[in-house]
C-alpha cells in the first residue's frame, strides 16, 4: 500500500513539474501546439515542416511557437511578420541559433552559420565586394557561365536523346561556375576529387533520410544520440572533413603560386588580405577561409542546380509551358548565344522563372535566425537567442498573396498585355542582411542555363518511368526533386 501511494505521489510530482516546465517556457510566447514531453512537436512536423507550420498558423495566427525537443521555436508564417523581423528589425533578428550541432559544423567561422557581429559584417562586406570584383552578378560573368553551358550541352548531347537522370550533370555544371570564380579553375566532370565533393553535397540534399535528419539536427541537436539521427550526425562530419581536405590541397597550391600583384580568384584575394600589413584583423585566417569556401561551394552548387532540375521536371510535366518558353527563346534569341541583354525582352521566361521560385520554394524555412537580445515583437516577449524560422513557403502559398497558390501558373506574373509584373512577395533568397550572398549570380545562371537548354533540347518524359509529382520532393534543409529520368531531344 505504501509503495502504491509512493508511486502515485511520484507520478503527480512529475506531472506538476512538466506542467510548470511547459508553462514557464511558454510564458508570453506566441500561441502554438503543446506537443509531447521531451520530444515536443517534433513527432508531428511531418515530411514537410513548412507546410505543417502553415496549417498551424491557420489555427493560432501567423506567428506561432512550437517546441522542438526542449527548445521553443518561433515561426513567422506571413510576409508582414517576416519583413518586420528580418528587414525592419534586422539588428535584432539576424543572429544564428547557438547549439552544439550548428557550432560543430561551423566552429564559429564561415558565413552561413556565423554569429551576427562586427566580424561577420566585415567578412560579408569583403566577400561581396571581392565576388563582385570577380564578376559576380555582372555581365562580365556571362563568358564563364556560357563556357560551362557549352560543356553541359555537349555532355547532354552525348546521351543521343536517350532517357537519363540529369542531376549529376547539372550539379557538376553549376558547381563549376562557382569553382571558376572562387577556386580559379573548373573541373573535368570526371575528376575524382570533384566527383567526391559533389557526392557529399548531393547526399546532404538528395538523400531523403539523411537530408531530413540533418535538418532536424539543426533544429533539435539532442536527436544526435538517437538512430537514424546519430548516423546522419556522424556522416555529415565525415563529409565535411572530406571536402575540407580537398580544399586544403587547393589552398596550399594557391599559397605556393600567389602573386600579390595579380590575384586570380577569391582565394588569392583572401590570402592577400590575410598578409596585408595594414590590417590587424585576426579574424581573417585560414580557418575562416576554409569555412567560406565550403559555404560558397555548397550554396553555389545546390541552390541553382536544384532550381534547374525543378524546371526540367516542370517541362516534362507541362509540354505546353515548355513550348511557350521555347517560342520566346526562338523569337528573341534565335540560334545565337543567350545573353542577359535578352532578358528584358522575354516576359514569359521571366514569369516562368519567378513562378518556379515561388511554387518550388527551394529553402522553405530559410536558414534559422536567432535574436541578438531580448525583444518585444508583436506583443510577445522573445528572449536573447530565441530561434526564429521564416516560413517562406507559407508566404509563397498564401492565397492572400497568390490566387490558387498550389497551381503552377507563370501567367500570374503577366499583365493583360503580356508585360512581366514582378511580385515583391516572391522571396526565394530570403530578405534582410542574412539573405543569400549569391542571389545575383544564381539569377543570372538560372536564366542563361535555362534558355540555353530549351534552345537546344526538347525535354520529354520517359514513358517507361513515372515522373514524380511537382508538389513532392526530398525535404531537408532544401526541398529538391526526387530522382527522375527524361530525354533531351536535339532541336538544332
Amino acid at each position: 500500500m505504501l509503495v502504491s501511494v509512493g508511486l502515485y505521489e511520484l507520478l503527480a510530482a512529475v506531472l506538476v513539474l512538466l506542467f510548470v516546465y511547459f508553462r514557464r517556457n511558454r510564458e508570453n510566447l506566441p500561441p502554438g501546439p503543446w506537443g509531447l514531453p521531451v520530444f515536443g512537436y517534433l513527432p508531428f512536423v511531418g515530411k514537410y515542416p513548412s507546410r505543417s507550420y502553415f496549417e498551424l498558423s491557420k489555427k493560432y495566427g501567423p506567428i506561432i511557437n512550437v517546441k522542438l525537443g526542449s527548445k521553443n521555436v518561433v515561426v513567422l508564417n506571413d510576409y508582414e511578420s517576416i519583413q518586420e523581423a528580418l528587414v525592419k528589425q534586422s539588428d535584432v533578428f539576424s543572429d544564428r541559433p547557438r547549439n552544439e550541432f550548428i557550432h560543430k559544423i561551423s566552429e564559429g567561422y564561415g558565413m552561413i552559420f556565423r554569429k551576427f557581429n562586427e566580424e561577420y559584417k566585415i567578412h560579408r562586406k569583403f566577400t561581396l565586394t571581392t565576388l563582385r570584383g570577380l564578376g559576380f552578378g555582372k555581365r562580365g560573368m556571362e563568358s564563364k557561365i556560357v563556357e560551362e553551358i557549352e560543356n553541359l550541352c555537349d555532355e547532354i548531347g552525348s546521351r543521343n536523346g536517350k532517357p537519363f537522370h540529369c542531376q549529376d550533370t547539372l550539379v557538376a555544371a553549376v558547381s563549376n561556375v562557382i569553382c571558376n570564380v572562387v577556386l580559379g579553375s573548373r573541373f573535368s566532370y570526371d575528376d575524382e576529387d570533384f566527383k567526391g565533393m559533389l557526392k557529399a553535397v548531393n547526399a546532404l540534399f538528395s538523400d531523403k533520410v539523411y537530408a531530413f535528419c540533418v535538418n532536424m539536427l539543426i533544429l533539435a541537436p539532442q536527436l544526435r544520440f538517437i538512430p537514424p539521427f546519430s548516423t546522419a550526425h556522424k556522416r555529415i562530419f565525415e563529409d565535411i572533413d572530406y571536402v575540407v581536405e580537398i580544399l586544403r590541397k587547393i589552398l596550399e597550391e594557391h599559397k605556393r603560386s600567389l602573386d600579390p600583384d595579380n590575384p586570380r580568384d577569391f582565394i588569392d584575394h583572401y590570402l592577400i588580405r590575410m598578409q596585408s600589413n595594414d590590417t590587424n584583423d585576426v579574424s581573417f585566417c585560414e580557418e575562416q577561409l576554409y569555412q567560406i569556401l565550403r559555404d560558397l561551394f555548397v550554396a553555389g552548387t545546390e541552390t541553382t542546380s536544384s532550381t534547374l532540375r525543378w524546371a526540367v521536371l516542370v517541362f516534362a510535366h507541362r509540354p505546353d509551358i515548355q513550348r511557350k518558353v521555347h517560342e520566346e527563346v526562338k523569337q528573341v534569341i534565335g540560334v545565337g548565344l543567350p545573353s542577359m541583354k535578352h532578358k528584358d525582352g522575354m516576359p514569359y521566361v521571366s514569369a516562368f522563372i519567378l513562378e518556379l521560385m515561388r511554387h518550388r520554394t527551394l529553402v522553405p524555412l530559410a536558414v534559422p535566425h536567432a535574436t541578438v537580445r531580448h525583444v518585444s515583437f508583436r506583443g510577445y516577449d522573445l528572449a536573447k537567442g530565441q530561434m526564429v524560422l521564416a516560413n517562406i513557403w507559407a508566404v509563397h502559398h498564401d492565397p492572400k498573396n497568390f490566387e490558387n497558390p498550389s497551381e503552377f501558373n507563370p501567367e500570374r506574373f503577366l499583365d493583360g498585355d503580356g508585360t512581366f509584373n514582378k511580385n515583391p512577395r516572391v522571396i526565394p533568397f530570403s530578405v534582410g542582411p542574412r539573405s543569400c550572398l549569391g542571389e545575383q549570380l544564381a539569377r543570372m545562371e538560372i536564366f542563361l542555363f535555362l534558355t540555353s537548354i530549351v534552345q537546344r533540347f526538347e525535354i520529354v518524359a520517359d514513358s517507361s518511368r513515372r515522373l514524380p509529382e511537382l508538389h513532392d520532393g526530398n525535404s531537408g534543409i532544401a526541398e529538391v526533386p526526387t530522382m527522375f529520368h527524361v530525354s533531351f531531344k536535339n532541336r538544332l
